[in-house]
């Protein structure tokens, strides 16, 4: 009920067409919708059995390889939506957090099981988050995938933290 009020007054002359695109964003596809679309567009063509990683990748009008909008866009693109959803990477990423899960359940201390559960869920909300902007489901952000979107910060603080977590893991046994 307080819905319009907000969008009357608490929201600032920005925020509004930024919500409107992430509802629709056909009203602006050259503009502030053409990631969403793009994303749609590169998983809805991977079709039921994929295009594969040779030779069908989507192309534009001058006959070049389009760059994927989002890296898990364009691995569904390739692998097809069905196989996809149990790509070998999100099972990787599915590892990797029961893995650190276990290692903050097993630590000696609680500032180690916090440590580990903060950076934990900070690398599960951004593979969830990438995964579900790439489908449409949330606004277009800038939220990497981790450790495989372009860019070596990112990198560089995933594997940072992976190091902290091994460490709380790896104290568990000492006095």
């Amino acid at each position: 009920m307080l819905a319009p009020i907000a969008w009357k007054f608490a929201l600032k002359d920005y925020q509004q067409p930024r919500i409107e695109t992430f509802l629709d964003p056909e009203q602006d596809p050259q503009g502030a919708g053409y990631q969403t679309d793009q994303a749609r567009v590169t998983v809805g063509s991977g079709g039921l059995y994929g295009q594969g990683i040779h030779g069908r990748a989507r192309r534009d009008s001058t006959g070049s390889c389009r760059s994927p909008t989002t890296i898990s866009s364009s691995r569904s693109s390739r692998k097809s939506r069905a196989s996809s959803a149990c790509s070998p990477a999100l099972g990787l990423y599915l590892f990797v957090i029961l893995r650190s899960l276990e290692a903050a359940r097993l630590a000696k201390d609680r500032l180690g099981a916090y440590l580990v559960g903060g950076i934990i869920s900070g690398f599960a909300f951004q593979v969830i988050y990438n995964v579900t902007m790439s489908a449409g489901l949330a606004p277009v952000k800038g939220i990497t995938l981790p450790l495989m979107s372009y860019g070596g910060s990112s990198l560089i603080a995933s594997l940072a933290s992976f190091g902290l977590i091994l460490n709380v893991r790896m104290r568990r046994f000492t006095n």
